[in-house]
């Protein structure tokens, strides 16, 4: 694999979502489990199938301030570029809601503005998200969505390689 990774004996790599099979997935495959918000019920069912299955994992949630992040050597360019992919998956997501089942993410936007407003989608230079990373300690956990709202996948890995090449190294104390 590459860019190699920094933590071995792989990249932290977990699955999300917010239902039974993704949950049954992480747990067959050993991945811990990251849903968008707090499901108790649901991480209990994933450590279930994870005994079931003869596997260790665990379940971790977003803080509060979660948000995609971006990394750009030049935030305000990034978000001229990025901002209609945002857009696009913030309305679809959008349009999926459905009364009494919640869901982050789903907050209606018409506007780049509103979506900036809304938090939901943060870009970052290299130096803000090492800072962070020193700030917020270890348990703070980069939520990286690089093919946001069909990004191509050529910019989705030059944003990967960024935070690869200029964060990651970047030792956390």
């Amino acid at each position: 694999m590459t860019p190699t990774p920094v933590s071995q004996p792989h990249p932290p790599v977990a699955i999300g979502g917010m239902s039974r099979a993704a949950a049954r997935r992480a747990a067959r495959f050993g991945l811990p489990f990251f849903p968008p918000m707090e499901m108790e019920e649901l991480g209990a069912f994933y450590l279930e199938e994870c005994e079931r299955n003869g596997k260790q994992g665990f379940v971790a949630y977003p803080s509060e301030e979660n948000a995609m992040l971006f990394v750009e050597d030049d935030p305000d360019r990034g978000w001229d570029e990025l901002a209609p992919y945002f857009l696009r998956e913030s309305q679809e997501y959008a349009s999926w809601r459905r009364d009494g089942v919640p869901r982050p993410g789903e907050q209606h936007v018409e506007t780049i503005d509103e979506l900036k407003a809304a938090g939901r989608y943060e870009i970052v230079s290299p130096a803000e998200l090492r800072a962070r990373l020193q700030e917020q300690g270890p348990d703070y956990t980069p939520c990286l969505h690089p093919l946001c709202g069909g990004i191509p996948l050529e910019r989705a890995w030059a944003g990967l390689e960024r935070y690869v090449d200029a964060v990651a190294p970047a030792p956390i104390s």
